[in-house]
């Protein structure tokens, strides 16, 4: 899949998968921390981390201050990604005689 991928933490043992905020960004051009925190279930301290370390890694950027702020692609966000998620397209009706 496109937007497989993993971002260690340098403060845990563990690393976490990071797909689900690239493609949020890559649909809908940005995400925000609440939209974030609630899509995936995470505490506040998660999503901020989660969030933090895709900054960090690259693939995302962040836009605006505190309560404002949120993210866009970033410098190291997979092209094609990018290119597939903003190419137009026609939805076809799959029912007959419509």
């Amino acid at each position: 899949m496109l937007l497989d991928g993993t971002v260690s933490d340098p403060d845990a043992d563990s690393v976490r998968p990071q797909r689900p905020g690239r493609h949020r960004v890559a649909v809908a051009g940005r995400i925000r921390l609440a939209r974030y925190e609630q899509a995936e279930n995470l505490t506040l301290q998660q999503a901020q981390r989660d969030l933090r370390d895709l900054v960090t890694a690259g693939p995302l950027a962040p836009v605006g201050r505190t309560r404002a702020r949120y993210y866009i692609d970033g410098p190291r966000f997979p092209t094609p990604v990018l290119a597939l998620a903003r190419t137009p397209f026609t939805l076809v009706s799959p029912y007959p005689n419509d």
